[in-house]
């Protein structure tokens, strides 16, 4: 062997080598960013999940409240007829009222506090 061969054996050998060091480092890095990134994957995910489970938490509360509401409201509708009603009942009871009372002090004797 030459010189020259043998000097292109040992390039190789260490070219080699250190292909094989670069592309584990390579493959180290690569593994290290897919690593992170299915954590970040994880997280995300999980916090996903907490938000989904408060969202229906918060709309199941919000389909209570509003079946809720309309109860109140036919309440209140009902409620402000029933007002309405006695209002007028009241008016007329006392119309009826002043009506008896006038007729009441005008049947009444006049009575004199003065003796002749």
């Amino acid at each position: 062997m030459t010189n020259q061969e043998n000097h292109d054996m040992v390039n190789s050998g260490v070219w080699g080598k250190m292909r094989i060091v670069i592309g584990l480092a390579l493959l180290a890095a690569i593994s290290y960013e897919m690593g992170v990134g299915h954590a970040r994957s994880e997280r995300t995910t999980g916090e996903y999940s907490a938000l989904r489970a408060q969202y229906d938490r918060i709309e199941t509360e919000n389909s209570a409240l509003r079946a809720q509401y309309d109860r109140v409201l036919t309440e209140y509708s009902t409620s402000k007829t029933q007002y309405a009603q006695t209002l007028t009942k009241y008016s007329a009871l006392m119309a009826e009222y002043e009506r008896i009372e006038a007729q009441r002090t005008q049947c009444q004797p006049s009575i004199s506090l003065r003796e002749n």
